[in-house]
Protein backbone atom coordinates (compact mmCIF):
# COMPACT_ATOMS: atom_id res chain seq x y z
CA UNK A 1 0.00 0.00 0.00
CA UNK A 2 1.01 3.51 -0.60
CA UNK A 3 0.08 5.98 1.24
CA UNK A 4 0.80 10.20 -0.45
CA UNK A 5 2.58 12.09 2.37
CA UNK A 6 -0.11 14.86 4.00
CA UNK A 7 2.50 16.80 5.89
CA UNK A 8 1.80 20.67 6.01
CA UNK A 9 5.35 22.31 5.15
CA UNK A 10 4.48 25.74 6.44
CA UNK A 11 3.14 24.29 9.74
CA UNK A 12 6.34 24.79 12.41
CA UNK A 13 8.82 24.75 9.73
CA UNK A 14 11.31 25.36 12.85
CA UNK A 15 11.42 22.49 13.95
CA UNK A 16 13.26 20.44 10.85
CA UNK A 17 15.16 24.12 10.11
CA UNK A 18 16.92 23.62 13.22
CA UNK A 19 17.56 20.11 12.38
CA UNK A 20 19.48 20.66 9.26
CA UNK A 21 19.30 24.03 7.98
CA UNK A 22 23.46 24.47 8.24
CA UNK A 23 23.58 21.38 5.46
CA UNK A 24 25.10 22.87 2.62
CA UNK A 25 21.93 20.73 1.09
CA UNK A 26 19.20 22.30 2.95
CA UNK A 27 17.24 23.72 0.15
CA UNK A 28 17.51 20.56 -2.04
CA UNK A 29 17.07 18.13 0.81
CA UNK A 30 13.75 20.32 1.84
CA UNK A 31 12.84 20.62 -1.61
CA UNK A 32 12.75 16.90 -2.76
CA UNK A 33 11.60 15.15 0.88
CA UNK A 34 8.39 17.03 -0.33
CA UNK A 35 7.97 14.29 -3.50
CA UNK A 36 8.61 11.72 -1.80
CA UNK A 37 5.28 9.51 -0.67
CA UNK A 38 5.24 7.69 2.62
CA UNK A 39 5.30 3.76 1.81
CA UNK A 40 3.56 1.07 4.35
CA UNK A 41 7.24 -0.31 5.08
CA UNK A 42 9.01 -0.83 7.92
CA UNK A 43 13.18 0.28 7.38
CA UNK A 44 15.25 -1.44 9.98
CA UNK A 45 18.15 0.69 10.58
CA UNK A 46 21.15 -0.80 12.74
CA UNK A 47 24.43 0.73 14.07
CA UNK A 48 27.49 -2.15 13.77
CA UNK A 49 29.79 -1.25 16.66
CA UNK A 50 28.62 -2.00 20.04
CA UNK A 51 25.27 -3.05 18.52
CA UNK A 52 25.68 -6.03 16.60
CA UNK A 53 29.03 -6.30 18.10
CA UNK A 54 30.65 -5.74 21.56
CA UNK A 55 33.77 -4.62 21.38
CA UNK A 56 35.44 -5.31 24.71
CA UNK A 57 37.76 -8.18 23.80
CA UNK A 58 39.14 -6.02 20.65
CA UNK A 59 39.70 -3.36 23.20
CA UNK A 60 41.28 -5.21 25.80
CA UNK A 61 43.42 -7.51 23.47
CA UNK A 62 47.01 -7.95 24.61
CA UNK A 63 48.26 -6.51 21.75
CA UNK A 64 46.95 -3.18 21.51
CA UNK A 65 47.03 -2.92 25.62
CA UNK A 66 50.75 -3.50 24.46
CA UNK A 67 50.60 -0.37 22.05
CA UNK A 68 48.35 1.58 24.20
CA UNK A 69 51.03 4.92 23.91
CA UNK A 70 50.41 4.71 19.89
CA UNK A 71 47.13 6.62 18.32
CA UNK A 72 44.72 4.13 17.32
CA UNK A 73 43.98 5.17 14.30
CA UNK A 74 48.24 3.84 13.81
CA UNK A 75 47.68 0.79 15.42
CA UNK A 76 44.91 0.42 12.48
CA UNK A 77 46.98 1.49 9.84
CA UNK A 78 49.58 -0.89 10.46
CA UNK A 79 47.18 -3.73 11.05
CA UNK A 80 48.94 -4.72 14.39
CA UNK A 81 45.58 -6.66 15.39
CA UNK A 82 43.25 -5.47 12.99
CA UNK A 83 43.20 -9.17 11.02
CA UNK A 84 43.94 -11.48 13.63
CA UNK A 85 40.83 -9.59 16.13
CA UNK A 86 38.42 -8.62 13.86
CA UNK A 87 38.26 -10.57 11.24
CA UNK A 88 37.42 -13.81 12.96
CA UNK A 89 35.35 -12.66 15.87
CA UNK A 90 33.33 -9.70 14.57
CA UNK A 91 30.01 -10.59 15.54
CA UNK A 92 29.18 -11.35 19.06
CA UNK A 93 26.82 -14.30 19.42
CA UNK A 94 24.23 -13.08 22.33
CA UNK A 95 20.61 -13.86 21.47
CA UNK A 96 19.83 -10.26 21.53
CA UNK A 97 21.94 -9.53 18.55
CA UNK A 98 20.57 -11.80 16.30
CA UNK A 99 17.07 -10.68 17.15
CA UNK A 100 18.53 -7.56 15.45
CA UNK A 101 20.18 -9.75 13.08
CA UNK A 102 16.75 -10.99 12.04
CA UNK A 103 14.61 -7.76 11.86
CA UNK A 104 17.60 -7.01 9.30
CA UNK A 105 17.36 -9.48 7.33
CA UNK A 106 13.14 -9.87 7.34
CA UNK A 107 12.80 -6.23 6.67
CA UNK A 108 14.52 -3.51 4.23
CA UNK A 109 17.25 -2.36 6.10
CA UNK A 110 20.48 -0.15 6.85
CA UNK A 111 23.51 -0.50 8.53
CA UNK A 112 24.32 2.93 9.15
CA UNK A 113 27.46 2.88 11.03
CA UNK A 114 30.31 5.88 12.36
CA UNK A 115 34.16 5.93 12.23
CA UNK A 116 36.52 5.78 9.51
CA UNK A 117 35.02 4.69 6.35
CA UNK A 118 37.53 2.33 5.13
CA UNK A 119 37.92 0.26 8.38
CA UNK A 120 33.97 0.02 9.02
CA UNK A 121 33.81 -1.73 5.86
CA UNK A 122 36.75 -3.73 6.16
CA UNK A 123 34.78 -4.72 9.31
CA UNK A 124 31.22 -5.27 8.26
CA UNK A 125 32.36 -7.45 4.95
CA UNK A 126 34.14 -9.89 7.34
CA UNK A 127 30.37 -10.53 8.82
CA UNK A 128 27.47 -12.03 7.14
CA UNK A 129 25.95 -8.65 6.59
CA UNK A 130 28.59 -7.10 3.57
CA UNK A 131 25.55 -7.57 1.27
CA UNK A 132 23.32 -5.05 2.71
CA UNK A 133 22.99 -1.66 1.47
CA UNK A 134 25.25 0.65 4.31
CA UNK A 135 26.11 4.46 5.09
CA UNK A 136 29.72 5.04 6.97
CA UNK A 137 29.48 8.64 8.81
CA UNK A 138 32.60 10.43 10.23
CA UNK A 139 30.32 11.37 13.52
CA UNK A 140 28.06 9.65 15.16
CA UNK A 141 25.73 12.70 15.37
CA UNK A 142 25.39 12.55 12.41
CA UNK A 143 23.11 9.69 11.57
CA UNK A 144 19.50 10.77 11.75
CA UNK A 145 20.79 13.51 8.79
CA UNK A 146 22.80 10.60 6.67
CA UNK A 147 19.60 8.42 7.27
CA UNK A 148 17.60 11.46 5.70
CA UNK A 149 20.00 12.23 2.62
CA UNK A 150 19.64 8.26 1.99
CA UNK A 151 16.27 7.95 2.02
CA UNK A 152 16.34 10.94 -0.57
CA UNK A 153 19.23 9.74 -2.77
CA UNK A 154 18.81 6.06 -2.57
CA UNK A 155 15.73 4.45 -1.11
CA UNK A 156 13.73 7.29 -3.09
CA UNK A 157 10.58 7.01 -0.57
CA UNK A 158 9.59 7.70 3.03
CA UNK A 159 9.06 4.01 5.36
CA UNK A 160 5.72 4.15 7.25
CA UNK A 161 7.50 2.86 10.29
CA UNK A 162 11.68 3.52 10.74
CA UNK A 163 13.07 1.09 13.69
CA UNK A 164 16.44 2.14 14.80
CA UNK A 165 18.94 0.32 16.81
CA UNK A 166 22.29 1.69 18.56
CA UNK A 167 24.01 1.74 21.78
CA UNK A 168 24.21 5.35 21.89
CA UNK A 169 20.62 6.07 20.69
CA UNK A 170 19.67 7.88 23.37
CA UNK A 171 22.40 10.58 21.96
CA UNK A 172 20.30 11.09 19.49
CA UNK A 173 16.43 10.70 20.25
CA UNK A 174 16.21 14.48 19.68
CA UNK A 175 17.11 14.27 15.91
CA UNK A 176 15.22 12.02 15.53
CA UNK A 177 12.15 13.32 17.13
CA UNK A 178 12.70 16.31 14.67
CA UNK A 179 13.23 13.64 11.44
CA UNK A 180 9.48 11.48 12.43
CA UNK A 181 7.84 15.14 12.37
CA UNK A 182 9.50 16.58 8.87
CA UNK A 183 8.67 12.97 7.33
CA UNK A 184 5.33 12.62 8.92
CA UNK A 185 6.21 8.75 9.97
CA UNK A 186 7.19 6.74 13.47
CA UNK A 187 10.62 6.18 14.23
CA UNK A 188 11.07 3.47 17.20
CA UNK A 189 14.51 4.05 18.64
CA UNK A 190 16.23 1.17 20.72
CA UNK A 191 19.19 1.96 23.04
CA UNK A 192 21.20 -1.71 22.55
CA UNK A 193 23.45 -2.56 26.05
CA UNK A 194 25.37 -5.85 24.82
CA UNK A 195 27.33 -7.48 27.78
CA UNK A 196 30.64 -10.07 27.95
CA UNK A 197 27.88 -12.32 29.37
CA UNK A 198 27.04 -11.90 25.74
CA UNK A 199 23.20 -11.74 27.11
CA UNK A 200 22.83 -8.22 27.09
CA UNK A 201 19.32 -6.12 27.03
CA UNK A 202 17.45 -3.68 24.48
CA UNK A 203 15.17 -0.74 25.74
CA UNK A 204 13.13 1.69 23.72
CA UNK A 205 13.38 5.16 23.90
CA UNK A 206 10.40 7.41 23.94
CA UNK A 207 10.44 11.07 22.56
Amino acid sequence: MQVVSNVDWTKDKSIYDNFFKWHPRYNELLMKVQKLEVRDITLVVSDFDDTLYWRYEQLQSVLLAANRWKDWNILIEEKLWWYKICADRFFDSSKLVWKIVEKIRNNISLILSAWIEEYQNYKIENVWLDDLPRVIVGNHLDKPLALLEYLIDELWFIPSKIEFYDDRAEELLDDFKKLSSLLNNKISVFKVMLDKMKFGSMEELTY
